[in-house]
């Protein structure tokens, strides 16, 4: 039977864990840190909203991005987590 592989992860930091069957204790291979996941919303964003303005009105409409940079850099490291699984799985580290 082929490793298995278990990833545990939230916003800044996951520990990937091997075993060989489902009854065996887990073992810890590797603990991948992302500390830009641990930044506030406001660390992140870079500059203020665009902002429309109108021959029509005195006033502007605002523009809110549709995806935080926050959702960005979470996004980011899901797919570095992503790129890891495939590696492993490529060099035949556990089974698929």
């Amino acid at each position: 039977m082929q490793d298995q592989w278990i990833l545990v992860a939230n916003g800044s930091t996951a520990r990937l864990f091997s075993r060989t069957s489902p009854g065996d204790p887990l073992v810890a291979l590797e603990t991948i840190a992302f500390p830009e996941g641990r930044q506030h919303a406001h660390e992140t964003e870079r500059d203020r909203p665009g902002h429309e303005h109108s021959d029509h009105s005195s006033s502007g409409a605002r523009f809110e991005p549709q995806t935080s940079n926050r959702q960005k850099l979470h996004e980011r490291f899901a797919q570095q987590l992503a790129e890891r699984l495939d590696d492993g799985l490529a060099d035949g580290a556990y089974g698929g």
